[in-house]
């Protein structure tokens, strides 16, 4: 008997695969993983991912299935009770953790393989539509990077629809969303050492564009859809509540007089990166052609940081969201 989730991807050691006319396979899909010797990462194609991610639930349902006939008489054989069942249900339960946090990895590796796509296609400096370069502070109206970002992430996340259960693809495609969103805001932080914008508030109007194009595309897919309902995205409010970063980076670079940060600016700017607060306004502002060099400007701007860390650690303390990330 074949379950819903055997439809939706084969068994990671089974050959056959559904029709080409069925699912748009993409045999040369890999995710990476980061190796921290500095050798070559192992990959792994997605399709084995989401293989894996499925056989891990069908092994915790047959472990279910397994314990509850134990309890039951069978063949002339009494049911199982007492210190022997706790024993074999203690195992159960290890076993199918086990495969659960595997299935949770799977789910997240295979979230972060689009943007293995993406880090040549936007991420990287000298890519054509590289994100806050020259094309990009160019483009006024088509939004580039932004598209590319969208595509890419909705070609992956069709495949994923077709091959998880709707739990697990609602998990992959809120770890993307979440995904998309810090590499944005990462890639803005990492380009203090680029040349200045020409115009902080026209750099602050793009990065807001960008904002409403990603909102655009997974807005009505968290509000709408019925297999992200367990996305817990369900309300608009909060689907914007993620994308919130990019809005509280774009009030620094339209800050007037440049670099002159309101405390609400600061406050939101601590709650997005907690004690790192004061490095992301450094970032920010090395872009800006009014603060580039400015070291008094810079330094008041981090002062005004630290005043709202001062405020607010006491009350709203706990990990911040994002991070600002090494420089590369």
């Amino acid at each position: 008997e074949s379950s819903k989730v055997d439809e939706a991807a084969p068994d990671a050691d089974d050959g056959g695969w559904p029709g080409e006319d069925q699912l748009d396979r993409r045999v040369g899909r890999t995710a990476s993983f980061e190796d921290g010797d500095g050798a070559r990462p192992p990959t792994i194609d997605v399709e084995k991912l989401c293989a894996l991610a499925n056989d891990g639930l069908r092994v915790q349902e047959r472990c279910d299935a397994l314990v509850d006939g134990l309890r039951e008489e069978a063949n002339g054989c009494p049911p199982v009770a007492g210190p022997a069942l706790s024993s074999v249900e203690a195992v159960k339960d290890q076993v199918g953790g086990d495969y659960a946090e595997m299935a949770v990895a799977c789910c997240r590796a295979a979230a972060a393989a689009p943007f293995v796509d993406l880090r040549d296609a936007i991420f990287a400096p000298d890519s054509d539509n590289a994100l806050f370069g020259d094309a990009w502070e160019a483009d006024e109206s088509n939004a580039a990077a932004a598209d590319v970002a969208l595509t890419t992430l909705d070609d992956y996340l069709r495949d994923f629809a077709a091959w998880l259960p709707e739990h697990l693809y609602a998990r992959v495609c809120r770890a993307a969303f979440e995904r998309l969103v810090a590499a944005y805001a990462g890639a803005l932080l990492r380009s203090r050492r680029a040349r200045p914008f020409r115009d902080g508030d026209q750099a602050a109007m793009l990065l807001l564009r960008d904002q409403n194009r990603i909102l655009s595309y997974f807005l009505p897919k968290f509000t709408q859809d019925a297999a992200l309902a367990s996305a817990n995205l369900r309300e608009p409010a909060a689907v914007v509540a993620k994308t919130a970063v990019l809005r509280h980076l774009a009030d620094v670079l339209s800050a007037s007089p440049p670099g002159c940060l309101d405390d609400y600016v600061a406050e939101n700017l601590y709650l997005d990166f907690g004690e790192d607060a004061p490095d992301a306004v450094s970032r920010i502002l090395a872009r800006h052609p009014g603060c580039h060099r400015k070291k008094a400007v810079l330094a008041d701007a981090r002062q005004a940081a630290l005043a709202a860390i001062n405020r607010l650690s006491a009350d709203k303390g706990g990990d911040a969201p994002f991070r600002v990330p090494a420089e590369g």
